[in-house]
């Protein structure tokens, strides 16, 4: 058989129409998710973790994809199930019904761009899940919030009125973090001291986290008492800050301090727990902290400061919290400087941990009503709230933001006829 040169041109134009016409017809088959998921995964960072956790919450009952809100891309897929793997590398390119942003509102690195600049308004519902440490978030969150977001979720109460009170017009709502607990809950409650007795924190090493007035408040308790240590290990620290430590220790020489750096993988982590008999966490703001909590499923008596979202934590009675001695101005790294920080007293610090190391017994006896109270932040009691932010049942005009059952309350119009267009109305076709 003989092809002319234009019988060849006509055939190849004739295949090139109709591959197009397939990729047009593959794209319009492509589903909407029923939710996409934005930030970046770390495994030894809280806000790292984020984005994981509700993953693992939601991962059997929508279709998920997720979007990174930072250049740097996760590499350790190995460490995570198969089922998350497939989440993160999912191929589709659309954005979710809805859109859940876990990553930091970071002004000067804009990365909410990365995420948000290419959804459309008119099919997603665009949530942030936000938090911050101090009495005020930055004039620029505001500002993206309210252009950029249809409302935001928060994991203490205490932000509601921080936010509000800062200018967030969206509805503000509240559902904590979801804390992985499970492994902590499998082991036995703590029943004794060590000997020596161990105070511990695992915070990061950075102003906030305030373990200079830990460290000064210790050594003003138990320096040189060789029946008592106090171990700190941080992830990553600010070596200016760490500095500072170290010329402190050395400076009033100080024997039975520990000071570490290392990354611990999960496993060592809830070693490095369960090894405290104390742990201390009197930073200067937190947006929820999580490692108190985690302390309290072990049956690990506490102290925090009692500041910000802390205070949930010391209103319970479990633990033992330090009053605020005084407001400073909040320092970021990133310059922020918005609202406070809240200091804690040396003196008052060591006298509470003198107090549950004298009175050891009686912290202890706490345990068992302590884990307890934490199960409320189980990935499986929250569960059903992080579902109804997906896919609510209904949508109510309210007096108030909030989620009971599976119903979302709202004081925001807007907001109601979105979920009814955008998931309520295409859940009943």
């Amino acid at each position: 058989m003989c092809f002319t040169k234009q019988s060849v041109i006509f055939v190849s134009s004739i295949c090139v129409i109709l591959l197009a016409t397939q990729c047009r017809k593959s794209q319009q088959e492509i589903e909407q998710p029923d939710l996409t998921i934005c930030g970046f995964i770390t495994l030894a960072d809280g806000l790292g973790k984020q984005s994981l956790e509700l993953m693992e919450c939601l991962k059997d009952d929508y279709a998920i994809n997720f979007k990174y809100s930072r250049d740097h891309q996760f590499q350790d897929m190995q460490q995570l199930s198969q089922q998350l793997q497939t989440i993160i590398q999912s191929p589709n390119p659309l954005y979710g019904k809805v859109v859940i942003f876990e990553d930091a509102l970071y002004y000067p690195y804009a990365s909410f761009y990365k995420c948000m600049e290419n959804v459309k308004e008119d099919s997603s519902i665009r949530i942030a899940y936000s938090m911050f440490e101090s009495s005020r978030i930055p004039d620029e969150w505001v500002t993206i919030l309210n252009s950029t977001f249809d409302a935001v979720v928060v994991p203490d109460a205490f932000l509601v009125d921080v936010y509000h009170s800062c200018g967030v017009i969206i509805p503000v709502f509240v559902i904590p973090l979801s804390i992985e607990l499970d492994d902590l809950l499998a082991l036995p409650l703590k029943q004794q001291a060590n000997c020596p007795f161990v105070f511990t924190n695992l915070s990061s090493g950075y102003e906030r986290k305030n373990q200079i007035t830990l460290v000064k408040a210790f050594a003003k308790a138990f320096k040189n008492n060789e029946n008592v240590i106090l171990k700190i290990n941080c992830r990553e620290w600010d070596p200016v800050y760490k500095q500072s430590i170290e010329d402190f220790i050395h400076a009033v020489q100080v024997s039975n301090i520990q000071l570490t750096d290392d990354v611990l993988p999960r496993d060592r982590y809830v070693q490095a727990l369960k090894a405290a008999d104390c742990y201390v966490n009197v930073s200067k703001g937190e947006g929820f902290s999580i490692q108190p909590r985690e302390a309290m499923a072990l049956g690990i008596p506490v102290i925090v400061s009692n500041n910000t979202a802390q205070q949930t934590i010391c209103k319970t009675g479990f633990v033992k919290g330090v009053a605020v001695s005084g407001e400073e101005i909040a320092l970021y790294r990133e310059g922020y400087q918005p609202g406070y920080f809240y200091r804690t007293s040396i003196d008052e610090l060591a006298a509470a941990m003198a107090e549950v190391y004298f009175n050891y017994s009686t912290y202890l006896a706490h345990a068992a009503s302590a884990r307890d109270w934490v199960l409320q932040y189980r990935r499986s009691t929250l569960k059903s709230d992080y579902k109804t932010l997906v896919k609510p049942a209904k949508v109510v005009l309210s007096c108030e933001n909030k989620i009971a059952g599976n119903v979302i309350y709202t004081t925001d119009r807007k907001l109601q006829e979105k979920y009814e267009k955008i998931i309520l109305t295409k859940s009943t076709m």
